[in-house]
């Protein structure tokens, strides 16, 4: 359809009521349909087939989950297709004052919608992201958004169309990224068949049989094309990503809530569908290196730099002709290990420590130099310093995230600050760690409240 060629023509600035109620609607849609089972039924494989179903084969993007274990896991008591809330969440519903969030999050939660407590599934198409799921009472679901958010329905070819959602047999879809829905674009999506749908894809099998909260899949071609992210930026990223893997064409990612913490994981997959093959050598890095950078910090940096890979860009560089990357490679021609890199939130302040062979340091230390970086050298490691550092955590607890990892970063998140993370999250990491000829993504959110499921946790804060 015409209105899915074009970006939307209306932007919103971030602290608008409407950026807030679309933040907030993702979170709570999130929060309907995260799945945490550790295995899916028959019955909820055979919903996830059907949403998938109605997926054109040109997504973008494409997410699966499990509602009715999301709200088990929030405490809520779910019986067929009632929903009872704990009072804690309601609780937290209502405080947050008569606005377009907290009646959203009524809506959802208040066991009344006719939203059926089973899979869901979320898709990006052209600009637009959309949330579908099963709805098993239609005429409970549109009493409920006419009531609690004043939605104003109409009827158009079958689908009938209130703000930003659109309800058709016994399904329901809402456009994350407008106030409104398109009956076109939904009728279409009804009407599409198998060789047009997202079933046509390799990957709609495996989203059928989800094993984690949220299992997904993403074209990088797509998603990059999509982003608003300017046409240089985008060439540069697919270089860049064809510079480490072989053949990187998509994604796909999964999200575990937990008890005190979120896990997210990610691989790059290539044409075939199989893992893309990292093209550089690999060793894991070295915790006990990190550990003896010493004291306390609030953000910890890492890779391992095995000499047979500076070699191999060495190799690549100087194919090309001479050029600065060359000189710098040159300079870096001595590592071989471990380096990390400790800071604080004083930018000016930092500790770090750099594996080499012990041989052709010079180019590395006159560049240290000049930077005004101190280094000392101790056999074959240069211990780096630059001012007093400090922070909120001990390195040595830092260093823990990076176990069996190739690279990352670990930080703590100082509550009090203005980070968007504070107030639900005390501590993150983004580590890469080998699998196979591969590279998974892990990346790991620690609550502040871990006796806590994280979802709810996060939605506790995104009412206050």
């Amino acid at each position: 359809p015409e209105a899915n060629t074009k970006p939307p023509t209306k932007t919103y600035k971030i602290n608008t009521p409407y950026m807030k109620s679309r933040n907030f609607l993702l979170v709570s849609l999130l929060a309907l349909i995260a799945i945490t089972l550790p295995s899916c039924s028959s019955q909820q494989s055979a919903d996830a087939g059907d949403l998938i179903a109605t997926v054109p084969a040109d997504a973008s993007m494409v997410a699966v989950a499990n509602i009715n274990a999301i709200l088990e896991k929030t405490g809520c008591k779910v019986d067929g297709s009632a929903i009872t809330p704990p009072e804690k969440l309601t609780q937290i519903i209502s405080r947050s004052g008569d606005t377009r969030n907290s009646k959203l999050a009524a809506t959802f939660f208040n066991g009344k919608s006719g939203v059926d407590p089973s899979v869901a599934v979320l898709f990006r198409v052209g600009y637009y992201t959309y949330a579908t799921g099963v709805a098993s009472d239609p005429a409970a679901l549109k009493k409920s958004l006419e009531t609690d958010l004043g939605y104003s329905f109409t009827t158009e070819d079958g689908i009938q169309t209130g703000g930003n959602v659109a309800i058709a047999e016994n399904r329901f879809w809402i456009n994350i990224d407008q106030n409104s829905i398109d009956p076109k674009e939904i009728r279409h999506f009804l009407s599409l068949d198998k060789t047009q749908s997202f079933t046509s894809n390799d990957a709609a099998d495996r989203l059928c049989k989800f094993d984690k909260d949220i299992v997904g899949w993403g074209s990088i071609a797509g998603l990059l094309n999509t982003s608003g992210i300017a046409f240089e930026q985008r060439a540069l990223a697919q270089v860049a990503l064809q510079t480490v893997y072989e053949d990187p064409a998509s994604l796909t990612f999964s999200v575990s809530f937990e008890k005190g913490k979120t896990l997210i994981e990610a691989n790059v997959l290539n044409s075939k569908g199989s893992l893309a093959k990292y093209l550089f050598p690999m060793e894991t890095i070295d915790t006990k290196t990190i550990e003896s950078i010493g004291g306390t910090a609030d953000a910890v940096a890492a890779i391992s730099i095995p000499a047979k890979m500076i070699e191999r860009l060495q190799k690549d560089a100087s194919s090309k002709g001479p050029s600065v990357f060359g000189v710098y490679l040159n300079a870096l021609s001595g590592l071989d290990g471990t380096t990390a890199v400790a800071f604080g939130q004083d930018a000016q302040a930092m500790k770090g420590i750099v594996t080499t062979t012990g041989q052709n340091l010079a180019a590395l230390t006159s560049f240290l130099g000049g930077t005004g970086i101190d280094f000392k050298i101790e056999g074959k490691t240069l211990r780096l310093s630059k001012g007093a550092l400090s922070g909120k955590s001990n390195v040595s607890d830092l260093a823990a995230y990076f176990k069996n990892a190739v690279a990352g970063v670990a930080t703590a998140i100082p509550q009090g600050t203005a980070s968007g993370m504070a107030g639900f999250a005390s501590a993150g990491s983004l580590t890469f760690h080998p699998q196979g000829n591969s590279v998974t993504l892990r990346a790991t959110l620690v609550s502040d409240n871990p006796d806590e499921n994280f979802l709810f946790t996060l939605v506790n804060t995104e009412l206050k």
